[in-house]
């Protein structure tokens, strides 16, 4: 787990995100009784995921709306596709011609160092505010 210093303001809501993310909730499920209630769940997941991509939105004061020429890209497959992720992450970012210079979301998971690279806009980490809220 990444360490917070005793004097970091965030520290206590940031730990709070961590123990959130890390909780039971997110532990992977061995009896029927655990597998029903995740499944009920699953029907959740993109609720909370507009919420939470809302939530980001404001505290990065940018705006999210569905455009015309938004484009999507959702990488799914068991190898690959943290790198996969990356890779295109990069190039629409520096990309030439009509793609350079976009503005890029990215989100991965299990991260590699800071629990905040799993979330990054413009190829840069949320800060730890952000993730906090």
């Amino acid at each position: 787990m990444t360490s917070v210093k005793d004097d970091d303001p965030l520290s206590s809501s940031y730990e709070s995100a961590l123990s959130a993310l890390f909780g039971p909730l997110h532990n992977q499920v061995t009896t029927k009784q655990d597998m029903e209630a995740a499944q009920a769940r699953r029907h959740l997941t993109v609720s909370e995921m507009r919420t939470y991509q809302r939530r980001l939105a404001r505290n990065l004061n940018i705006n999210l709306d569905p455009k015309p020429n938004q484009r999507i890209l959702h990488i799914a497959g068991t190898k690959g596709k943290g790198s996969t992720s990356a890779m295109c992450e990069v190039l629409c970012r520096n990309g030439s011609g009509e793609n350079s210079g976009i503005t890029t979301g990215l989100f991965t998971s299990p991260h590699l160092c800071d629990i905040r690279e799993r979330i990054r806009v413009n190829g840069q980490p949320i800060s730890k505010d952000v993730f906090a809220k």
